[in-house]
């Protein structure tokens, strides 16, 4: 089994609404994989680590996220920072009229 196999099925069962549609793409994926193979597959695709905790914390996920979409801006870290509080200004001026708050 390859990790490709189950990312794969994983985005073929969240791209079918049908219930049934589902169950066929997962059985066909298990149908694939050696016995010894399974409760690793099943594991993966329900969410949960055969091991229980990892020691990975929500943090340590989003802060891994924001590396990694900072990575991929185009935008230099100091150009958002420079901008950051003029566009929090902004929004919160807009929610005010002349008056006062909404």
């Amino acid at each position: 089994m390859r990790l490709a196999e189950l990312v794969e099925t994983s985005n073929a069962v969240a791209g079918v609404s049908g219930r049934l549609d589902k169950i066929e793409r997962l059985a066909a994926l298990l149908a694939r994989l050696a016995p010894d193979e399974i409760e690793m597959a099943v594991a993966f695709l329900s969410g949960s680590s055969r091991q229980g905790r990892i020691g990975v914390g929500y943090s340590v996920i989003s802060q891994a996220r924001a590396s990694a979409t900072a990575a991929t801006s185009t935008a230099s870290s100091s150009t958002v920072v420079k901008t950051a509080p003029a566009a929090r200004k902004r929004r919160s001026m807009s929610a005010c009229s002349k008056d006062g708050p909404r």
